[in-house]
């Protein structure tokens, strides 16, 4: 394939099309001077995939897109602070905690992480989010009007990480074999995972046991996860390469052709990749 080096101004932390590596999650809204971006310390680079900080202007689109991951969203409003746990989304929907005219500080989780930091089943609140006074009460609290209060985007992370240092003592463990189905599954470029897993883990899983791990620790099952994961590749990829050619891309990311891809992309995305790219060159 062509190669070309022009990024597509959205939020993708990668440093390149296929770092290796972790691959980091990526939203499809632009990046301008007034989002701010920031990596976790030790040891809640475990925990965290990044940090950003991003002004809802009144104008934006507030959707937020699959990714797989959930986040914590931090609304930095003097008159209407408040926190909440975002889950996974499986379909672009509108941010209903997001109002206009305000700064929100994100915490975006690595994959399934969800399930060690917090007491409820990932799976209640998928395609949905929680006030998180509701899970941490006296915590949270406090996180929300540190957060409001602070005076830069440095400090903001600092403070977080004094939030997860608390609630980390009371999280679960995932056993070391389930983390490595988690981790291939995050490679999986296709949804034949459930069988490529069974072989590169070299387990004794099932393709039903496969399935109930991935609710338990993802809160939905193997095959959407994986479509999940092969779009976010896609986006990725056109993040960088926003001028190749779709068969040729649909072919490289296992989609059966181009029509599959386009389908599967508008299913994720809203839109098809062509018109994906020129909203974001006329914007």
């Amino acid at each position: 394939m062509k190669q070309y080096l022009r990024r597509l101004p959205i939020l993708d932390v990668n440093p390149d099309c296929y770092p290796s590596g972790r691959l980091y999650p990526i939203q499809p809204y632009r990046m301008d001077e007034s989002v701010y971006i920031g990596f976790p310390s030790r040891p809640y680079d475990q925990f965290v995939a990044f940090y950003h900080q991003i002004r809802i202007n009144e104008n934006d689109i507030e959707k937020i897109y699959p990714t797989g991951n959930s986040a914590i969203v931090c609304r930095l409003d003097s008159h209407q602070p408040k926190s909440f746990l975002v889950g996974t989304p499986t379909f672009p929907r509108i941010a209903e905690y997001v109002v206009p005219k305000s700064e929100y500080f994100v915490a975006l989780f690595w994959l399934g992480v969800g399930y060690c930091l917090f007491p409820i089943p990932p799976s209640d609140i998928i395609d949905s989010h929680l006030p998180l006074n509701e899970i941490f009460p006296e915590a949270s609290q406090r996180l929300t009007e540190e957060m409001v209060l602070a005076k830069s985007f440095h400090l903001r992370v600092h403070l977080f990480e004094c939030f997860l240092s608390k609630i980390i003592t009371d999280s679960r463990q995932i056993p070391a074999r389930h983390k490595l189905l988690i981790k291939k599954m995050q490679q999986a470029s296709d949804t034949s995972f459930v069988d490529k897993a069974q072989k590169e883990c070299q387990t004794e899983f099932t393709s039903r046991h496969i399935r109930r791990l991935c609710i338990k620790y993802l809160g939905i099952s193997p095959n959407l996860i994986s479509r999940i994961i092969r779009y976010q590749k896609t986006l990725r990829f056109l993040n960088v390469h926003p001028a190749d050619c779709m068969a040729d891309l649909a072919a490289e990311q296992g989609y059966f052709d181009q029509s599959h891809l386009i389908k599967e992309f508008r299913r994720f995305q809203g839109v098809t990749p062509a018109e994906f790219i020129y909203r974001l060159r006329i914007q």
